[in-house]
């Protein structure tokens, strides 16, 4: 029985550790002044401003690290991701995998509605939505579906449902035309509106 444990136990020495989560919090700094923003780009609202050398919370980045989700202070936002390094080592190390920051997807909704409700700029949540789902990137994530709202850009559908009429592709009623008379061959009145107008006679 003493055998046995002993042979386990080395064999269980003898096998390699089971990695960390690749997706974790990390502790990073800013190597710039930098702005904090409400989205993956430029072009979103301004959360506030991070001096250089300041502390964060690298909660994620997408996946070409172009950006990444980052807390500071009280404060949740997205950050350049050139803006940022991370201790690897004992050494600060621009963001990327082998870090092991985990990669994350942009969706405005879930972010907005639970970072920036008492946001100023919430105010102006329909615009920035449509700047979302007009200005998709494909390292955002997934390409979102528009929702059914009259202040997003929909696009009318291509059927008719079964059933229905398109009234759009309708053929107009053909409009009946009295049979001639005999003697209208002799009168051809001027037409009171010409064809162009603007046309020099």
């Amino acid at each position: 029985m003493r055998k046995f444990i002993l042979v386990t136990a080395l064999a269980a020495l003898a096998m390699p550790a089971a990695p960390a989560s690749a997706a974790r919090t990390m502790i990073g700094y800013t190597v710039r002044s930098t702005n904090m923003r409400a989205g993956p780009d430029y072009d979103y609202p301004r959360v506030r401003r991070i001096s250089r050398n300041a502390q964060v919370s690298i909660h994620g980045c997408l996946r070409d690290w172009s950006w990444c989700d980052v807390g500071y202070r009280y404060d949740r936002g997205w950050v350049a991701g050139r803006d940022l390094v991370a201790n690897y080592q004992g050494r600060r190390r621009g963001v990327s995998s082998y870090l092991g920051i985990g990669v994350l997807t942009f969706v405005f909704g879930n972010y907005w509605e639970s970072y920036y409700r008492n946001r100023p700029f919430y105010g102006e949540r329909t615009r920035w939505e449509r700047h979302y789902y007009d200005n998709y990137q494909p390292h955002w994530g997934p390409r979102p579906q528009p929702r059914t709202n009259p202040g997003l850009t929909q696009h009318p559908a291509t059927t008719t449902p079964p059933g229905q009429v398109d009234r759009a592709r309708r053929k107009p009623t053909p409009q009946l035309v009295p049979a001639p008379q005999p003697g209208d061959e002799k009168r051809k009145p001027r037409p009171e509106h010409p064809e162009h107008p603007d046309k020099p006679q």
